[in-house]
């Protein structure tokens, strides 16, 4: 029509909040922040010597022997993320919906199911 203004209306986007309230180095609000550590991993294999397959961390800041229980080394992995390292509150809740998704997980589905979860707002 000539001469009306036509007004788009659309959903106005969440701010580009900063978190300032808790662990988290200038991060967007929503995206996973590791910030002094990598994103950690869980390995299924043979490791410090062992002759049965174990779980143990991977990335840089999770050095930890090795375990056959695998929470023993997600529980590792999430106290360190949530006590030594800048890992904002997305990073926090992530690595405890991780340890949720191996549950009834053994071997390499374990790892599988917390290395995928853990990773998953990277």
């Amino acid at each position: 029509m000539p001469g009306v203004l036509m007004r788009w209306s659309f959903p106005t986007p969440p701010p580009l909040l900063q978190v300032n309230d808790g662990p988290g180095s200038a991060a967007l609000a929503w995206t996973a922040n590791f910030d002094k550590c990598d994103v950690p991993k869980v390995e299924f294999g043979i490791f410090d010597g062992r002759t049965e397959n174990s779980f143990a961390p991977s990335g840089n800041g999770f050095v930890q022997g090795s375990a056959f229980l695998g929470n023993i080394i997600t529980q590792f992995i999430c106290d360190r993320v949530k006590s030594d390292y800048n890992a904002n509150a997305v990073v926090i809740n992530d690595c405890t919906a991780a340890i949720a998704a191996t549950q009834g997980k053994t071997g390499q589905a374990f790892a599988d199911a917390f290395n995928t979860a853990v990773a998953q707002n990277v």
